[in-house]
This record gives C-alpha cells, sequence and structure tokens, in this order.
C-alpha cells in the first residue's frame, strides 16, 4: 500500500489509434494538490519515475478551460497544462479521453507525454483572438507571413456570416501549433494555407 494511493485510478483503455499525441511541460508543480490541500505536488513527484501513467482531467479555472494532470497510482494532482495549451485541446478536442505518461521528471521540470483519443473539431470560425495570435508569432517572426497575408487573416477575423470554412481550419490549425510552439509545423500549414 502506497503513500497515497487512496484515490488510485485506473487510465483509461482506449481502442484504435490516437487522433493525435503531444508533448508539453507542465505548470504549477510547486503548488499543493487540488485534490487533497494536505498534500505538496513535489512530494507526489518524487514516487514517480518516468513512464508513470497519468490521466488529463478537465476542469475550469477561472471561467477558462484547464486540465489537471492526474497521477494513476496515488490519484493525485502533480500539474496542470498551460492555459493556452488547454484552451486549444478543449476548443479542438472538446470530448477527448487523454491518456498519459511521464516522459520527463527533473524537480520543477516536469513533461508529460500524452495521446488524445476522441475527434478533431472542425472550426467554422476564425475569431480576432486567433487573428492576434497569429500576428505576435508574425511580429516575432516566428511564422513567415506577409504583410498581406496578415491583412487577410484580420479580415477573415472579421468577416460575419459565412467565412472560408477550408482556410479558416487551416488557420485554427496554424493557432494550435503556435501555441504548442511548433513553429516549423504552424509555417507548414500557412504556406498550404496561401498557396
Amino acid at each position: 500500500m502506497g503513500l497515497f494511493n487512496r484515490y488510485k485510478i485506473q487510465p483509461p483503455s482506449v481502442p484504435g489509434d490516437p487522433a493525435d499525441t503531444r508533448t508539453n511541460r507542465i505548470a504549477g508543480v510547486g503548488y499543493e494538490c487540488r485534490k487533497d490541500p494536505k498534500k505538496k505536488r513535489l512530494d507526489v513527484l518524487k514516487s514517480l519515475k518516468v513512464g508513470a501513467p497519468l490521466v488529463l482531467e478537465y476542469y475550469e479555472y477561472e471561467g477558462r478551460p484547464a486540465y489537471m494532470v492526474v497521477d494513476c497510482k496515488s490519484g493525485l494532482d502533480i500539474g496542470t497544462l498551460h492555459e493556452g495549451t488547454a484552451v486549444s485541446l478543449k476548443e479542438s478536442f472538446p470530448n477527448a479521453v487523454f491518456v498519459a505518461k511521464i516522459v520527463e521528471n527533473n524537480k520543477f521540470d516536469v513533461s508529460v507525454t500524452y495521446d488524445i483519443y476522441g475527434e478533431r473539431m472542425v472550426y467554422y470560425s476564425m475569431t480576432k483572438g486567433h487573428a492576434n495570435v497569429i500576428y505576435r508569432a508574425y511580429k516575432d517572426k516566428q511564422v513567415s507571413l506577409t504583410k498581406k497575408e496578415i491583412n487577410k487573416i484580420y479580415e477573415i477575423s472579421e468577416m460575419e456570416g459565412e467565412q472560408p470554412k477550408e482556410l479558416v481550419s487551416s488557420l485554427r490549425r496554424a493557432v494550435e501549433k503556435i501555441f504548442q510552439q511548433d513553429y516549423i509545423g504552424a509555417n507548414s500549414i500557412l504556406k498550404d494555407a496561401f498557396k
């Protein structure tokens, strides 16, 4: 019987291939557990090795999408996904199941990889917020767009009614890649979108 195993949870068993696989660093490892404030996340992490099974559990923090990273053995949370990643995941995979594991555990530097099982949403609108994410990456020279293409993205984000579905879907996927700091992937999507 382990130190924290009264909350033990079974990792989900999902048939088929994942829709996507991602790796992210997690935030908040220095705080107490949300599931049991008497426990420290760092204490839970000390007992975990690379490959330890985890799940991502959805909740809302100050009205925004959030995901707790929960250790299956103890049932306690060890951190959260960063806000941009959580928002992107909830928008892209609103009903997904996430099967995760630790890939790096160096005290405050913890990374997880997770398979996403569920259908990806195809987006039919582009918001000003999404346009701003792309614009910031453009200004920081992380995506290679022309000024004309940036103006087109803002034009799409302000269109009322019907927006060009295929282009919007590509732009939203580029936003996801930017949130994941995958600028090579974002550039590839944007290059295809504007050819």
